[in-house]
């Protein structure tokens, strides 16, 4: 969703700007006063959400209080804070793509999806990822949505909002099982430091590239910027092709 919002808002004008600041305001937000104001929203019985609902003669819902629909709602409080968040680090990447990318794109008769596919995406993959990465560790360690919306029967109802770090907080100051808590607490530090050490230690792939594939780089570079190779020059360059080509081959390997 974080993409997709930047992708709609990666334009200029007033509208686009005022739409940028709406989107992004609830990433500002605390928490717990998001939640409780998600809370009131969420009401079965007075809520927001479905007095508009019944009013369009649509069903209504039990939301944080049905164990069917209660993990939904979480999820959908926690999109409503952070989209925000991701939608700004998406602007600051698209805005350092050049245009000229997306020109001669377009001069090869590239279509938008096209551009999207083989310009966008690949030179948005780092940030991609650490989106990624953030959010798996964010998740992993969501509590305050949780705790907030029910602190008085936690994981309510039927269990169905008992995260991993609601139940770890459960074990520590409910049951006062230091032990099994200490021993969540640190299977959770152990798969963030997995998660953070395998992106950054993430092995690069480097294009397959042959000897004769270098070559024809060389040689057709050499005839775009100043005229043809003559055969001696053109016949220099093979060894040069198939060194970098082994270079390749062993960072690879």
């Amino acid at each position: 969703m974080g993409l997709g919002t930047a992708l709609l808002l990666n334009k200029p004008g007033r509208a686009v700007t005022f739409y940028r600041s709406a989107i992004f305001i609830p990433a500002v937000v605390p928490v717990v006063s998001m939640v409780i104001a998600w809370v009131w929203i969420l009401n079965p019985d007075y809520g927001l959400l479905n007095g508009v609902l019944h009013l369009l003669h649509l069903p209504t819902y039990g939301w944080l209080d049905d164990p069917a629909t209660a993990k939904l709602s979480l999820l959908m409080i926690i999109l409503w804070g952070s989209v925000g968040q991701i939608m700004i680090v998406f602007l600051a990447a698209l805005k350092e793509i050049p245009q000229d990318y997306y020109d001669a794109a377009a001069v090869d008769g590239a279509s938008a999806w096209s551009q999207f596919r083989h310009v966008t995406l690949p030179l948005l993959s780092p940030v991609i990822l650490y989106n990624v990465v953030i959010a798996l560790v964010f998740y992993t360690q969501m509590f305050e949505q949780a705790f907030v919306a029910s602190p008085l029967d936690l994981g309510a109802p039927v269990n169905s909002t008992l995260f991993y770090s609601l139940y770890l907080y459960q074990n520590a100051f409910t049951y006062l099982s230091m032990g099994k808590a200490a021993a969540m607490a640190c299977l959770l530090l152990v798969f963030g430091l997995g998660v953070i050490g395998y992106s950054l230690l993430k092995p690069k792939h480097l294009p397959r590239l042959t000897a004769a594939d270098i070559y024809r780089l060389i040689t057709d570079e050499g005839v775009a910027v100043g005229g043809a190779f003559d055969s001696d020059t053109a016949t220099g360059m093979m060894p040069v092709a198939h060194r970098v080509a082994g270079v390749l081959a062993s960072r690879r390997s």
